[in-house]
């Protein structure tokens, strides 16, 4: 049976060097035997530093954190003189970057990790984005902030009361969206996983030589959309042969690289993170490719059925709209006022037209492009104005909803949680899904699979006496 955590407060977070700090990830699903206290000792050591013009905040050091070194104890008093002193005047005044460049700094220094690395006992430093900062009132009208931070693969939330130093910082300085590098300790308590701040700030351009990206504290992509956005062009110029269509993806392309780096390629179903679109983008023109291949390598009249370049050129330009349908916040993605009002379909259209025209695209060809941006979905409520109407729109609404469809039903997979056979929710075919049951890495289950096949193996090798004795009485009265 697992010892379930222990109780951890800002002030007794020391572990002993021979115990191995549990992280978020080690820690979610344990429940504590009784609610742990939020309330913060009003004995408890406390320095606030005032916001920089730049997004720098102040810190909370609790008088139990064993990093904090002599001469931080130096920079402790001035800065509390100092914010004493700012505070008397009419207007605060932000303290200066240079002051704060050492911030981190101590006799330890740690490791950056993510929030998937915040343990139970032992202080850890990590970059986040500030996703939500709400002030609350518990039922005796007692007032805290709940506050959320993220990276790209999870979030944390961390209560604030008004004890705590930082929950004026909260509530004067800290930008929702903002980005931070926090020093703190992740506890398991009847509520969830919860997070304490030992110290905060904002980021600095300094914080890039220990990893800080903007990618990195926001749901994105695993894969730089550098190297997608070069794959995708690569088999452009492979397929589409220095045709007019090979100008116009890499115009597109050229011209609105930022929008396409950003982009998810859903608000929710899929690839719902920034990137996600590139990522649709190309497995969609690959499975494209394949379909374009096979069909034409079957069809009557071979090759001359099937236009592949302009196969390859609806896939890579079939969700172009997305970039003006689509915006990326803080709390998700979300329509624009176009997107609602107008489709991601007819926007790329539009795309496609004011494009075409600066590259001289023939009016035939720009016309059945338009047609496999208009038809890609299908269906209208879908998003497609006109069913598909030519082979070549057949394939690439094929290719988009083979994508779409997998991977929707892979990220149910990845976010459920059960201990059924199937997935709590339900997939895009209107039924639960059903979870790998037997995994090739499943050491237990390929030991027993093994084991079988071996008794099988012997079984096959030993000598059937009965089967010897028959052959013996069959050869008998054959001779007889």
């Amino acid at each position: 049976m697992t010892r379930p955590p222990e109780r951890i407060t800002p002030n007794s977070h020391q572990t002993s060097s021979a115990e191995t700090p549990l992280t978020v990830s080690q820690i979610k699903g344990t429940a504590t035997s009784k609610p742990v206290d939020k309330k913060i000792n009003d004995s408890e050591e406390a320095t606030n530093f005032e916001p920089s013009n730049k997004p720098l905040l102040g810190n909370h050091v609790s008088s139990a954190d064993l990093l904090q070194s002599a001469s931080n104890e130096s920079s402790h008093s001035q800065g509390q003189t100092e914010r004493q002193q700012e505070t008397t005047s009419s207007q605060t005044q932000a303290a200066p970057l240079a002051s704060q460049k050492n911030f981190f700094k101590d006799n330890k220094q740690l490791i950056v990790g993510t929030i998937a690395d915040l343990n139970v006992s032992a202080p850890t430093d990590c970059f986040v984005q500030l996703v939500s900062c709400e002030r609350r009132l518990t039922r005796d009208g007692k007032p805290f902030y709940k506050v959320t931070f993220r990276d790209a693969r999870q979030s944390i939330q961390a209560i604030l009361w008004k004890e705590n130093p930082l929950f004026r910082d909260c509530q004067q300085y800290w930008k929702k969206g903002g980005y931070y590098k926090i020093r703190g300790i992740a506890r398991n308590t009847n509520y969830g996983i919860q997070l304490d701040i030992l110290r905060i700030r904002g980021v600095t351009p300094d914080d890039k030589k220990d990893g800080f990206s903007k990618n990195k504290c926001r749901p994105s992509s695993a894969i730089p959309p550098e190297t997608t956005t070069a794959e995708i062009l690569a088999l452009a110029s492979q397929h589409l042969n220095k045709t007019p269509l090979l100008l116009l993806v890499r115009k597109i392309f050229k011209d609105n690289r930022i929008a396409l780096y950003e982009s998810p390629a859903s608000r929710s179903h899929h690839r719902a993170y920034i990137g996600g679109l590139l990522e649709h983008t190309l497995s969609v023109t690959k499975l494209a490719i394949l379909l374009s291949d096979h069909f034409c390598s079957i069809a009557p009249q071979g090759k001359s059925t099937i236009y592949k370049p302009l196969v390859v050129a609806g896939a890579i330009l079939h969700d172009i709209g997305k970039i003006l349908d689509t915006q990326m916040l803080v709390t998700g993605p979300k329509h624009t006022l176009a997107g609602d009002l107008i489709g991601h379909a007819i926007l790329g259209v539009e795309i496609i037209q004011r494009y075409s025209i600066e590259v001289g695209l023939d009016n035939n060809l720009r016309t059945q492009l338009s047609h496999l941006i208009l038809s890609h979905s299908r269906f209208q409520d879908w998003g497609a104005p006109m069913p598909p109407s030519s082979l070549e729109a057949m394939i690439l609404h094929y290719a988009d909803y083979a994508d779409s469809t997998f991977a929707s039903s892979l990220k149910l997979l990845l976010e459920d949680s059960g201990d059924e056979f199937f997935t709590e929710r339900k997939g895009p075919f209107g039924v639960p899904i059903l979870k790998n049951i037997f995994s090739p890495f499943d050491e237990e289950a390929n030991s027993k699979t093994e084991q079988l096949q071996s008794n099988s193996s012997d079984d096959d090798n030993k000598p059937n006496k009965s089967s010897d004795s028959a052959d013996s009485t069959d050869s008998t009265h054959s001779n007889n």
